[in-house]
């Protein structure tokens, strides 16, 4: 019975060993897929970086790289420039922002002023009599130079010795 036992103990292991060894078959089957894939892919980037060497290999015996390098310091100067003089007008636009700022605050400061009645223009727009007034003053003002035009003897008298 033991030995029945045993044998039947034998044939579930193998029958375990027989499915684990199926299974890892297939991992090493995916692996090595896997692996061919990731070998291929790594060839044609070495062979890319290959024909990229040389092109620059052969843009150096050109001196193509050196024309490079020479348009990009022109570039790089033509910015620098480009760069002070954009800072000399932010500068000057600052200045010119605060003064108008300051501009700005003094004429809202006569508006105000005004819009109170405070001062001649602010009285002048607060109170309708003296708008009546400065009108009525400027009527008369007009007639006397009427007056002036037609009589200017009455008003002007002049003697020579």
């Amino acid at each position: 019975v033991n030995i029945r036992t045993a044998i039947d103990n034998i044939a579930d292991v193998s029958t375990k060993l027989t499915s684990m060894v199926g299974k890892q078959e297939k991992e090493l089957s995916a692996v090595s897929a896997s692996l061919q894939s990731t070998s291929q892919s790594l060839g044609a980037a070495a062979e890319g970086a290959r024909r990229a060497f040389a092109q620059l290999d052969s843009a150096i015996g050109h001196g193509e790289v050196k024309d490079i390098v020479g348009s990009v310091r022109g570039s790089t100067t033509r910015i620098d420039s480009l760069s002070r003089v954009m800072l000399d007008a932010s500068r000057d636009l600052k200045k010119t922002t605060a003064a108008a700022d300051s501009a700005f605050r003094a004429v809202a400061q006569v508006a105000t002023a005004v819009r109170l009645g405070k001062g001649t223009l602010g009285k002048l727009t607060q109170d309708s009599t003296l708008y009546f007034q400065l009108v009525q003053t400027n009527m008369q003002m007009q007639e006397l130079l009427k007056d002036l035009k037609a009589n200017p003897k009455k008003y002007i008298n002049v003697h020579v010795f």
